[in-house]
């Protein structure tokens, strides 16, 4: 497995997953009735992925990742790893730390930074069977998957109040 990049450090992008990322955003990209805010566009290579970058900016954007304010770390890295599935970096104290889930992450600090209660959105592979395993290991599910516009959707809370939005994209209707 790949080291979790620290804040500020460069990201590893050539896991298994970069060629279905940049199809993703591809995908998004090429929606009919989406426009670009920015005319002008850089290409950047990144290992095996190429991301197009406004010109207006000076430099490529590495990643974003949310932070996340808890009161225990102790127990938010447990429900984030032992119900959630997260990998925790091997690097976190008990004020900070990452936890990784399919190559992307969140951090978690305790006290300190943000307010409890944030909100993230987490694009999946399959809501529903995501909700099947979430309710069986005891996640905390604040909203079944629901049929939106733009996604299958369910809402997953933390032991803090902060929210995740884990959506799939939408299913048909019957």
């Amino acid at each position: 497995m790949n080291a979790t990049p620290r804040p500020g450090t460069s990201a590893d992008v050539t896991g298994s997953t970069a060629a279905a990322d940049l199809e993703d955003v591809r995908r998004r990209k090429n929606r009919p009735g989406v426009a670009n805010p920015f005319s002008a566009e850089l290409k950047h290579r990144d290992a095996d992925c190429e991301v197009s970058m406004p010109t207006s900016l000076p430099t490529h954007i590495e990643c974003i990742d949310p932070i996340l304010r808890v009161e225990d770390m102790g127990v938010s890295v447990r429900y984030y790893v032992d119900v959630l599935g997260f990998e925790e970096a091997p690097w976190g104290t008990d004020d900070f730390t990452h936890v990784m889930l399919g190559g992307r992450g969140i951090y978690l600090c305790k006290g300190g930074q943000g307010h409890v209660g944030a909100w993230v959105w987490v694009g999946v592979g399959d809501a529903r069977a995501l909700y099947r395993v979430y309710k069986e290991r005891g996640a905390i599910i604040q909203q079944n998957p629901i049929r939106r516009p733009w996604a299958l959707e369910m809402q997953v809370r933390d032991p803090d109040g902060n929210v995740l939005r884990f959506g799939s994209d939408p299913e048909k209707h019957s």
